[in-house]
């Protein structure tokens, strides 16, 4: 299963590497894939989601270890759980990391996805995948909660 971390650790370098080497360079830092609707563009962030936290790097990167060795942990400890939780928790987890490198490499998050349909954020493959696990995730708990509320010890 630590493939699954790995791969997607994997694809947000390669993806983010191209977007350093080849985005940057262009005017505005932007191709437009679709025009006005799907734009790739160069952009850093040294917040989290929409800004968040700018300028407190020291306190993301402290939060993202925690949660990362939380995860590590989790997923160590219940190898045995269904498959599309652990499959979640590694792809978060691939996600987090990817992030957590350019943090600790850079000192921002190099972003390049932009809807440009409607006003959003703009995101990277390491979102993208954090966005996904974490949702399938919360999905699965919510169709299964019987089974999480027994696992916890929990009772309703």
């Amino acid at each position: 299963m630590f493939l699954i971390a790995a791969l997607t650790f994997a694809a947000d370098r390669l993806v983010k590497y191209w977007a350093y080497a080849t985005l940057r360079g262009m005017p505005g830092g932007t191709y437009e894939w679709l025009p006005n609707i799907f734009h790739l563009r160069y952009a850093t962030n040294d917040g989290v989601s929409f800004g968040l936290l700018s300028g407190k790097m020291e306190l993301l990167v402290i939060i993202q270890l925690f949660l990362c060795a939380a995860l590590v942990i989790v997923l160590v400890k219940k190898r045995t759980a269904p498959l599309l939780p652990r499959l979640a928790g590694w792809l978060t987890l691939g996600g987090a990391l990817g992030n957590l490198y350019d943090r600790l490499r850079y000192g921002y998050v190099i972003d390049l996805f932009e809807i440009r349909l409607f006003r959003f954020a703009i995101f990277n493959v390491a979102d993208v995948c954090l966005c996904v696990g974490i949702g399938a995730f919360a999905l699965w708990a919510l169709l299964h909660r019987e089974q999480c509320e027994f696992e916890s010890g929990m009772r309703s």
